[in-house]
């Protein structure tokens, strides 16, 4: 989900409160890293904090892509990349593998590995891989088989399902 910290329409809590209608345990914000700044991502950390509870869990994250234009959905309680990490749009990690090394590993799921440049195989760095990326319109990448070749080669990725919500 994105937020009113980037390009988002609806506020945490709100969301929160649709996902939990919806029957889902939690929801990953993951506004575009362009969008934010150490300020606005600590402000979205601590908003995720104030709506999680026992029953229900609001994730941090941001949206990025990788050196090679890979899409990737970064997700936790990760420090916002520095400066020398950051292409100079601030789209792209440049050193991915250096920041989430750094940041501990956390989840790192790869977005549309179908059509990213790279092919799945090369994709390095990560812990999951969404399945089915869906947007307002309905499906937008379907990336089972990929997923099904890493898994055959004994990746043990998590499975995801990534629903953008504006």
């Amino acid at each position: 989900a994105r937020t009113p910290l980037s390009n988002g329409k609806d506020s945490v809590s709100a969301m929160c409160k649709a996902a939990k209608a919806a029957g889902y345990s939690f929801i990953v914000f993951a506004d575009p890293l362009q969008y934010l700044n150490q300020k606005k991502f600590e402000d979205l950390k601590s908003m995720c904090r104030k709506n999680t509870t026992k029953d229900f869990v609001a994730l941090p994250g941001f949206e990025y892509k990788g050196p090679a234009g890979c899409q990737w959905l970064m997700v936790g309680n990760v420090s916002f990349p520095r400066k020398d990490i950051l292409s100079q749009d601030r789209t792209t990690i440049v050193q991915s593998f250096k920041y989430t090394f750094s940041e501990k590993w956390p989840l790192v799921i790869a977005v549309n590995a179908s059509t990213n440049p790279l092919h799945p195989r090369m994709l390095k760095g990560l812990n999951s891989l969404a399945l089915y990326t869906y947007d307002a319109k309905g499906l937008i990448n379907d990336s089972l088989a990929a997923y099904q070749h890493l898994q055959a080669q004994k990746y043990n990725l998590i499975p995801m399902t990534v629903h953008h919500v504006t």
